[in-house]
C-alpha cells in the first residue's frame, strides 16, 4: 500500500492541501503524500523499501526524505547510493546523504566525504551548514567509531 501511493500520481484522493492561490491544491496533496510514504518506509525500517526508496532520490517529491528514511532502514545497501547522491547538484542532498551515512556509520565513505571538504555550497535545511562543515563533521564521527572499535 505504501509503496503504491509513492507512484500515484491520480487526482482520485480526498484533498487536504490547500493552495493560497486556488483553495484545493491535488498537485499539492500527490506531493504530501509521497513524501509521507518515503517517510513512513524509514519509520517501518524494512530493508525491502530500500529499492523503493533509492529510486526516489532524484525524485523531487519525494527526495529530501529518502536519506533520512535509509539512515532509519539501517541496512548497508543503502551506503552506495548515499555516496553517489555526495554528487548530487543541490547542496541539502548533499548534506542529507551526508548525514544518513554517519547514521549508518559507512566508513566507505570517507575517502568520497574528503573530498566535499572545499563543498562551501550552504544547506538551506536544518543546520543551515555547508557541505564541508556537514562532511568534516561526519568525518569526525566517523573516524572515532573507527577508532572505538579497532
Amino acid at each position: 500500500m505504501i509503496v503504491a501511493i509513492l507512484g500515484d500520481y491520480s487526482a482520485a484522493r480526498e484533498v487536504h492541501a490547500i493552495s493560497s492561490v486556488s483553495g484545493p491544491a491535488v498537485d499539492l496533496q500527490i506531493r504530501q503524500d509521497r513524501y509521507y510514504a518515503a517517510h513512513l518506509l524509514g519509520d517501518l525500517k524494512d530493508p525491502r523499501g530500500i529499492p523503493v526508496l533509492v529510486s526516489l532520490l532524484k525524485d523531487p517529491d519525494a527526495n529530501y526524505i529518502v536519506p533520512w528514511s535509509l539512515g532509519q532502514i539501517g541496512d548497508k545497501s543503502a551506503i552506495e547510493p548515499l555516496i553517489q547522491t555526495l554528487s548530487d547538484r543541490a547542496a541539502n542532498m548533499r548534506v542529507l546523504a551526508i548525514y544518513a551515512l554517519v547514521e549508518l556509520k559507512a566508513t566507505e565513505a570517507l575517502p568520497r566525504l574528503r573530498q566535499l571538504l572545499d563543498d562551501n555550497a550552504r544547506s538551506s535545511i536544518y543546520k543551515l551548514e555547508s557541505v564541508a562543515e556537514a562532511a568534516q563533521a561526519a568525518i569526525a564521527k566517523l573516524q572515532t567509531e573507527t577508532a572505538d572499535s579497532s
